[in-house]
């Protein structure tokens, strides 16, 4: 019964209907896709490894591919979003330190180098040449290549799943696609490698999944993890035919080793370019990302953030898996749901890796790039489930999806673009009201409070205006004597904080304001500081206006406590040369493992709370030179710089 779902003849007349409609869906896709198309995120990298490739069949960028392209005019520069200036710097600053600037680096084997890989922009080259040849924007030939991926993906639907509608394909438009068309980057080709590979997967199709998988992976390498999951599907088949819901396709042994073979090495392409050309398997791995910053904040995050979270972006997405749960036969619904269980654990495998990216509030339209592309395999199923629905259920399921999906795109400011500077109309409104419901990221409410992407320091502290005054407050737990305004002076927050993984606290409406309770001690490194000749022992650099580097591999610190005050908490606040760095820490001979600095307290030892002074040894984990980097002419072993040693007792206020 379920082995050839979505067969049947199609009358004539609807066949005429269903083409006039993919029309009506192709003129509406283009319109978003080439409706002021921006070079955005990562757009300028992509842009000019086309414009290497056109230029030289090769992803090494050159001066003179910099120069053609900053020689655009300046009113097309600014129409279409490319950073002129910036691009311009990239020689000199490469050329005079090696380091890592605006995306590019210093390749080991060849002049400049995007820092991702090139694929993308290889695909997107014939059409950014044609671009070039008629003066048009070269944001036109990112979109052109988004729309064309598109109409290829519709058309693999279409001919695996023959019941295939105008219902699913509305759908799988307002799923990302309109979004995401004009961004000049891989978003579209990754979300459609993971939805065509998922497919294949339930096709039992495992080479073509494995082919896809690797494909996509060349863009985004957590994708990868589909070749595995390939593979677990093909032996679960092998082993329990009757749970799938199609029957083995014929296909020939050669094609399926061809496939499976060039899916993996597709797969390693990247890392082998990267080693090649930088040395490591991955640089953006190395500089870009932090396993430690991974937590359950994080998954949520990506799932349920009122900003960018997969819920709110993709509402329609939700409500359409719950009616096709009411809506299936009772004996296919079953099958439908294990199915969909299972599309939602490779959605939480493909995202996982994202977590640790170190900058977690990045450019995105309307829904966060991450979570678009990792939930495919849930529109995979859907679009399964639709197929086994009557003609009005369909259309019931498509109105859910169409209402949700038309006011996100209110609530997050679409067309007019939804910035990762702002709050969205949602975020903003429980902000306002119910501020308790909601505690994001602190990038994410840093960045959105602001309007800048900065740096989040911790001596910040962060404010959300409503429209009755001060609704939510955001410090670090070192500022505990800072309120932000919120308090009259002289006087501390008393109100009980919302603690975060990454050492930040939120406050919410209404304040409690009073006199301090709390007892602490606080040293501020740097040029500016006092008395900081008795703290820094040995394994440290010269003083800096805002701080100080340790240099090797072993850095001593020594407190002298005043005399009658136990401090239960310490915190030493900087940051690390390196993401993903952790410390050996002893306090008083006292060793408390390999902690994260700048992360959140640290709990000292009960034996030396009422100690006369601590002494503090930090055992530094593969300290480095800027100049083994190629960065600069720097040889000192750099770990962490420190800004500020605080101490109190642990009371809440």
């Amino acid at each position: 019964m379920f082995a050839e779902i979505g067969l049947q003849k199609i009358h004539p007349a609807k066949q005429a209907i269903r083409r006039l409609g993919l029309i009506a869906i192709g003129l509406i896709l283009l319109a978003c896709a080439f409706l002021k198309p921006q070079i955005d995120g990562d757009g300028p990298e992509y842009v000019m490894m086309a414009h290497a490739f056109y230029r030289h069949a090769t992803p090494e960028i050159r001066p003179s591919d910099i120069a053609e392209i900053t020689a655009l005019p300046g009113s097309q520069a600014r129409t279409n979003g490319l950073p002129t200036e910036l691009l311009a710097e990239v020689p000199q600053k490469l050329g005079q330190s090696g380091a890592l600037f605006a995306g590019f680096a210093s390749g080991g084997v060849g002049g400049i180098q995007a820092i991702h890989f090139w694929m993308y922009s290889l695909l997107a080259t014939p059409i950014h040449a044609m671009a070039l040849f008629l003066g048009l924007n070269p944001a036109l030939a990112f979109a052109a290549l988004n729309f064309l991926i598109v109409v290829l993906t519709a058309g693999c639907i279409l001919r695996w799943l023959p019941k295939t509608g105008l219902t699913e394909l509305v759908i799988l438009a307002l799923l990302g696609p309109v979004f995401y068309l004009r961004w000049t980057g891989p978003e579209i080709f990754s979300a459609c490698c993971v939805l065509l590979a998922t497919l294949a997967m339930i096709r039992r199709d495992a080479a073509l999944a494995i082919f896809l998988a690797g494909f996509g992976a060349t863009q985004n390498p957590a994708i990868a993890g589909l070749i595995l999951a390939a593979g677990a599907s093909w032996g679960l088949f092998a082993l329990r035919p009757q749970w799938a819901l199609r029957h083995k396709p014929k296909t020939t042994r050669t094609r399926n080793t061809v496939l499976g073979i060039a899916g993996i090495v597709l797969a390693a392409l990247p890392y082998v370019h990267n080693e090649i050309v930088f040395g490591m398997p991955s640089i953006i791995a190395a500089n870009f990302t932090d396993p430690h910053v991974v937590s359950w904040e994080r998954l949520s995050s990506l799932f349920l953030d009122l900003n960018q979270g997969l819920v709110a972006g993709f509402p329609g997405l939700v409500l359409g898996a719950v009616l096709l749960a009411a809506l299936l036969g009772k004996t296919f619904r079953l099958r439908w749901l294990a199915y969909a269980a299972a599309a939602c654990c490779l959605t939480c495998g493909l995202a996982f890796p994202s977590l640790a990216a170190v900058n977690w509030n990045n450019g995105y339209i309307v829904v966060l790039r991450y979570a678009y592309w990792a939930v495919m395999p849930v529109v995979a199923v859907c679009l399964i489930g639709l197929g086994q629905l009557s003609a009005g259920r369909r259309r019931a399921v498509l109105a859910g999806v169409v209402v949700c999906q038309a006011l996100t795109m209110w609530q997050a400011h679409w067309p007019r673009g939804s910035s990762y500077l702002e709050h969205s109309r949602l975020a903003d409104w429980v902000l306002d009201h119910a501020p308790r419901l909601y505690h994001p990221d602190p990038e994410v409410f840093f960045e959105r409070e602001t309007h800048k992407e900065q740096e989040l320091a911790r001596d910040r502290v962060i404010v959300h205006q409503g429209a009755n005054g001060p609704t939510k407050l955001m410090r670090s737990w070192l500022n505990t004597g800072d309120s932000g305004g919120v308090c009259p002076p002289q006087q501390v927050l008393l109100s009980a904080g919302t603690g975060t993984a990454l050492g930040w606290d939120y406050f919410d409406a209404p304040f409690e304001c009073g006199q301090a309770k709390r007892q602490g001690a606080d040293w501020i490194l740097g040029a500016a500081g006092s008395g900081q000749a008795a703290l820094l022992k040995e394994g440290w650099s010269g003083l800096e206006p805002t701080g100080v580097w340790t240099e090797g591999g072993r850095s001593v610190l020594t407190i002298a406590l005043p005399p009658g005050k136990g401090f239960r908490r310490l915190g030493i606040d900087g940051v690390y040369f390196r993401p993903g760095t952790m410390t050996d820490l002893t306090i008083n001979g006292v060793h408390l493992g390999p902690v994260r600095l700048g992360a959140g307290p640290i709990a000292i030892p009960p034996s030396v709370q009422h100690a006369a002074a601590l002494t503090i040894v930090l055992l530094h984990r593969h300290p480095v030179s800027p100049a083994s980097l190629g960065m600069s002419d720097d040889k000192r072993p750099l770990a962490f710089f420190l800004r500020r040693i605080h101490l109190d007792d642990g009371t809440l206020h």
